[in-house]
C-alpha cells in the first residue's frame, strides 16, 4: 500500500471508486511549495511560498497500475515522491505533467475536480485561481475563443 496525493480529478471520490476500487481516502493537507495549474488538465508546478490543497489516498499496487494508465504515465505525467513527514507519513506519490504551458480545462473536467474539492472539504480558492490564470494565459496568447454573443466559451 502506498499514499497517493490527488489534486485534480482524482480528488473526486466517485471517479476514484471507478479507477482505483481499492483506494481509501485517508485525509487532506496542503502540499507546500507547489501551485495548481491547468494545461487542459490539472498539474502542479514548484512555486515557493505557495501550497496546493490535496487529498490523500491509500492505494494498492493494482490501483497504482490503474492510475498509471489513466494519467498517461510516463508520457503525459511522470511520478514523483513527495516528503509527507510533516503529516507523520514518509512520502506520497504524485503525478506531475511533463509539459509546460496553460490552457483552460473543459467544464465537465473542472466540475469533476470541484466535486472532489467538496468531497475532501478543501478550500476552492486555489482551484478558482488556477482556472482564471489559464483563461488569462489563453487571452494573452491570442487563443481567446468568442461565442456568438461575444463572451468566452467554456470548452
Amino acid at each position: 500500500m502506498a499514499i497517493y496525493i490527488a489534486y485534480g480529478a482524482n480528488l473526486n471520490k466517485r471517479n476514484m471508486a471507478t479507477r482505483s476500487p481499492d483506494a481509501v481516502p485517508v485525509g487532506s493537507t496542503n502540499l507546500l511549495g507547489y501551485k495548481l495549474i491547468f494545461n487542459n488538465v490539472a498539474s502542479i508546478v514548484p512555486s515557493d511560498g505557495d501550497s496546493v490543497p490535496v487529498g490523500l489516498w491509500r492505494i494498492s499496487e493494482q490501483d497504482e497500475k490503474n492510475l498509471d494508465v489513466y494519467e498517461g504515465f510516463p508520457h503525459l505525467y511522470r511520478k514523483e515522491y513527495v516528503d509527507l513527514s510533516y503529516m507523520g507519513m514518509t512520502q506520497g506519490l504524485v503525478y506531475i505533467m511533463n509539459y509546460a504551458g496553460q490552457a483552460v480545462p473543459n467544464k465537465r473536467y473542472f466540475d469533476a475536480i470541484k466535486q472532489g474539492y467538496k468531497d475532501f472539504q478543501l478550500d476552492t480558492e486555489q482551484l478558482l485561481n488556477a482556472v482564471i490564470e489559464a483563461f488569462d494565459y489563453e487571452k494573452e496568447a491570442g487563443r481567446f475563443i468568442q461565442t456568438r454573443r461575444g463572451g468566452r466559451s467554456w470548452r
